[in-house]
């Protein structure tokens, strides 16, 4: 799936009419470190983010920075803390 409907529940809705996701996504797999650090990057200056390790925080949602070297049990333990509301970060 594409950025743009990931983020976007509306146009996802329209694309893939039969998916069962709901609301903006909270993580983003890109296939490689320059996709995904571009993105982070664009996500940092135009949503206002403050990045905290590998936690974009300040926006209208939370956005987890993984990198291609990520073990099975990394993306599990992030995808724990995706899954877990803001206030109870820390």
């Amino acid at each position: 799936m594409n950025v743009d409907a990931a983020l976007d529940p509306e146009m996802r809705a329209r694309l893939l009419p039969d998916n069962r996701l709901d609301g903006a996504a909270n993580v983003l797999v890109f296939a490689n470190a320059d996709a995904a650090s571009g993105v982070r990057n664009i996500l940092k200056q135009k949503a206002g983010g403050l990045e905290v390790g590998p936690i974009l925080m300040g926006m209208g949602n939370r956005a987890h920075v993984i990198t291609p070297g990520i073990t099975a049990r990394g993306l599990l333990n992030m995808a724990a803390i995706a899954g877990t509301p803001v206030a109870h970060y820390g």
